[in-house]
């Protein structure tokens, strides 16, 4: 709901909520077509956990870079202008920096340890056989 598609105008955002299927404790944003401060909220459900300012600039089209970091866990992120012109303004976050959540099954073991328990295997299995074979 950024841009009205009917007529291709901007539209009067007053704030971004960003809700993370993890916890994390760091977080990366960038804010472009805006100058000055811009307000970032972490919550943890409905805790607050920090709120920061952070001052943008847009140079020569690029969006500025923010980046997060807490020692306590958060898994929600509100990004909005200053409230006063939440309703006349307008921005765009062309870039959001979250840390990767690996909710797929990461293989616990690499091929050289692979390669690695297969020759102990091997061994084992040797020094099994010979004491079979030779009672």
């Amino acid at each position: 709901g950024i841009i009205d598609s009917n007529d291709g105008i901007f539209q009067n955002v007053s704030q971004m909520e960003i809700v993370l299927s993890e916890p994390v404790s760091e977080f990366g944003f960038g804010v472009g077509d805006w100058v000055g401060p811009f307000f970032v909220t972490l919550y943890f459900d409905d805790r607050l956990i920090a709120s920061e300012e952070v001052e943008t600039q847009t140079l020569n089209g690029l969006a500025s870079f923010h980046y997060i970091q807490e020692p306590v866990l958060f898994n929600r992120v509100v990004l909005a202008p200053p409230e006063y012109l939440q309703t006349t303004s307008n921005w765009v976050i062309p870039l959001l920096a979250i840390p990767y959540a690996s909710s797929v099954p990461v293989s616990a073991i690499t091929p050289y340890g692979l390669i690695l328990l297969m020759m102990v295997m091997l061994t084992v299995g040797s020094v099994w056989l010979k004491k079979q074979w030779l009672g």
